[in-house]
């Protein structure tokens, strides 16, 4: 079974990010013989944002000093385990 790295960057998204993380977990890619990695890095958030998304089960976190987008891309696909990255 292959990986699919699915990476995150996310500011003060308290009010959307496990719903997002929810819909994510939500595709079927067993059936295409795939498993999901999933990247949220947070950078620097102000709000609940690591806390929501740190419960989700499956959902791996990682918080950094606010370095902007592209800093936060970056380190989540560093972060990435899967075969195939999409961000």
């Amino acid at each position: 079974m292959k990986t699919i790295s699915v990476v995150i960057p996310a500011y003060n998204e308290e009010r959307f990010i496990g719903t997002l993380l929810e819909k994510i977990r939500s595709v079927p890619l067993d059936q295409v013989d795939f498993r999901a990695d999933i990247v949220v890095v947070d950078d620097g958030s102000k709000d609940r944002t690591s806390e929501i998304a740190s419960a989700v089960p499956g959902v791996r976190c990682f918080r950094q000093a606010n370095a902007g987008k592209g800093a936060a891309v970056q380190a989540g696909v560093a972060r990435a385990e899967g075969e195939y990255v999409l961000v």
